[in-house]
Order: C-alpha cells, then structure tokens, then sequence
C-alpha cells in the first residue's frame, strides 16, 4: 500500500455502514490527531459503502488533517486482503450492531489485536486486555484511550496479536 513503515496504521476494514460505528471511529482518531499532537498516525478506512452516504464521514475526516487518513472506499477483493492487514498495527471494530463477525477473527489470524465495542459476539471472541479491548458502545473517549493505549506499546500490541492467532487456532480450528 506504500505506506512509511514509521506510521502507527488503524485499520477499518468491512462494509461500510451506520451500525458499524465509523463514525465513532473518527471522532475519537480526530481527537488524538488535535488534542494528543500524533503526527504518526494514520487510520486506513477499507471497505465498500452499504446503505449509507460516505459524505458523513468525509465531513468529519475534514474537521482535521485529511492526509491522516487513507480511505479506499470500494469492495476490496479477497487477493488484497492482506495488503491492509499486513500494513496495519491494531483493527478498530465501534460497531453499534452486531450479530456476527469474521473481521475479528481475520485479525487474529494475521497477528493484529482488535479494539471493539463491547457488545454481542465479541466478548465471546476478544479476551479483553489479552487478545484485544473492548470499550463501550458510541463512547468515543474510550475508544480515543482504548486506541491510545495500544498504539503506543509495541511489545502489548505484539503480546496481543499473537495471543489472539493462538486463541482462535486453538478455540475455532477445524
């Protein structure tokens, strides 16, 4: 993706749609880019729009440093994958609604911790403090110090990815 390998990557990854909290996602990113003066951080928004109008969001991400984000905003075919995985430090989940998720457990399987919104199927998959974080649903404070707190501690981001590709290896294998 060309990304400089000294950039802390936030990944959204997955259709695009008001239930998933994106919005969340970059209020709390906009207040570590203007109140915590990060210069070296990037969050990469991938994914295809569902129901839902990106200009929302595109309004916010202009509140601030447009060059802070990445947004690749189409369906993202399954040879690309691992582009943005790869690329990425942590995955960011605010959904508002949830029934079911794979991107949880794609995370894992390429070593990257998860913060999430505590809510449906993640506390059963997300180990919170081990394998990932969970915070509070539309809480963008929380998420903001959720994101924070990992980004900036390579040996926990570290610990909890790979705690997380050997929770689901041993829990979810065939």
């Amino acid at each position: 993706l060309g990304i400089d390998k000294n950039k802390k990557v936030i990944l959204f990854f997955g259709q695009i749609k008001k239930v998933k909290g994106l919005d969340v996602l970059i209020k709390a990113f906009n207040e570590i880019i203007k109140n915590d003066n990060r210069d070296d951080v990037l969050l990469i928004i991938a994914g295809k729009v569902w129901g839902d109008d990106f200009k929302v969001y595109e309004e916010l991400i202009n509140e601030v440093d447009s060059s802070k984000f990445r947004c690749d905003i189409k369906y993202i075919p399954d040879e690309q994958i691992s582009w943005y995985y790869c690329s990425a430090d942590i995955n960011v989940l605010p959904y508002r609604e949830i029934y079911q998720s794979g991107v949880v457990h794609l995370s894992y399987s390429y070593e990257k911790p998860v913060i999430a919104t505590n809510i449906g199927s993640f506390p059963e998959v997300i180990i919170n403090g081990d394998t990932g974080i969970l915070v509070e649903k539309d809480n963008y404070g929380e998420l903001k110090n959720a994101i924070i707190s990992l980004i900036y501690d390579h040996e926990k981001m570290k610990s909890m990815g790979q705690k997380g590709k050997k929770y689901i290896q041993n829990k979810f294998s065939w």
